[in-house]
């Protein structure tokens, strides 16, 4: 072999940047798996393990910050290249998120894992702790709470706390994670659950000041937090969700009623067709008497409906405000 085509097979076997990231990540990952009390016994079934699956158990096992770095090493690797028009990280974080991190942070972490019956013990409050406030010990319970539910309170609350953090960190203005892991939490607590304030914070936005735009993705996306009360039949919340946004603070909205013009950029979206079957549907409930809170949701529906009227009502000023302000330019 002449010296030229010996250069050249050694400059194919030269990795970039980006690829040694990417190796040196993975072995980490292997290494942190193999250490691991839950590992295989068999060293090479985790070193022919796929890097999604690699992720997967890093996450699991409890290991959140490797699965993400090693998640980030694969994007930043694939150089943008979006795997059936998803981005490699962002599938990652939400499976993360939603498959491992949310059943921990709702004490539900043995739900569909079949894979040893020591895993419901992951992630364990050491890792939390480790996570969450650099370490630092959180607030003591409560002194009625049995001394056997303590640590399993500590760690639920320490897995919604790094669940918030993670959420906040990696949502982007479509608010995409933030819906996900909502559903994800609906879905675990059968429906039944209660979202946290801080992820419908994180889903509104801007949207929750009632004026940028109501629910148009001006920051925030509280159309898609809507259509996920209507999906999972919670019309309650959905009512006060409309109720909130068209409103918003109502003495600032009075205030600023006359000059809120298109031409300064205050356009509102209202879903009205959305509106529509909300209402339709809590009057199928309401005559098939099937809502065991039923006053409570006519009440929120009856909410909605002054919510509506007063919005109406400052349209109307705006109206005015517009025209006055076109007849003195022109």
């Amino acid at each position: 072999m002449d010296e030229g085509n010996q250069t050249s097979s050694r400059l194919s076997r030269l990795y970039k940047y980006d690829d040694l990231c990417l190796r040196a990540q993975r072995l980490i990952a292997i290494q942190t798996i193999q250490m691991d009390g839950f590992s295989p016994e068999n060293l090479v079934d985790i070193l022919q393990s796929s890097d999604t699956m690699i992720i997967d158990a890093l996450a699991q096992l409890g290991y959140y910050e490797q699965a993400i770095d090693f998640a980030k090493c694969k994007r930043m690797n694939k150089n943008g290249a979006k795997l059936q028009g998803r981005d490699v990280f962002d599938d990652a974080i939400s499976h993360i998120l939603c498959e491992c991190l949310a059943p921990a942070a709702m004490q539900l972490s043995t739900v569909n894992r079949s894979e040893g019956e020591g895993l419901h013990t992951r992630p364990t409050l050491k890792q939390l702790r480790l996570l969450v406030g650099d370490g630092r010990l959180p607030k003591a319970c409560d002194s009625w709470q049995t001394e056997c539910k303590q640590p399993s309170l500590e760690r639920a609350h320490l897995a919604m706390n790094l669940l918030r953090i993670y959420t906040e960190m990696y949502s982007n203005e479509a608010k995409t994670l933030a819906i996900e892991v909502a559903r994800a939490l609906l879905e675990l607590g059968e429906k039944r659950v209660k979202l946290p304030s801080w992820l419908t914070s994180v889903i509104l936005g801007k949207s929750i000041s009632g004026s940028s735009g109501l629910f148009a993705k001006n920051g925030g996306n509280a159309s898609a937090l809507l259509d996920l009360y209507m999906d999972y039949g919670l019309y309650i919340d959905a009512c006060d969700l409309l109720s909130s946004i068209l409103i918003g603070d109502e003495t600032e909205r009075q205030k600023n009623a006359t000059n809120r013009l298109p031409e300064k950029g205050y356009v509102d979206f209202v879903p009205y067709e959305k509106i529509d079957n909300l209402w339709n549907s809590i009057e199928e409930l309401s005559k098939e008497h099937m809502e065991k809170d039923l006053e409570q949701l006519l009440l929120a529906r009856s909410q909605m409906e002054v919510a509506l009227e007063k919005y109406y009502n400052l349209m109307k000023v705006s109206e005015q405000g517009m025209m006055s302000a076109r007849a003195l330019s022109s």
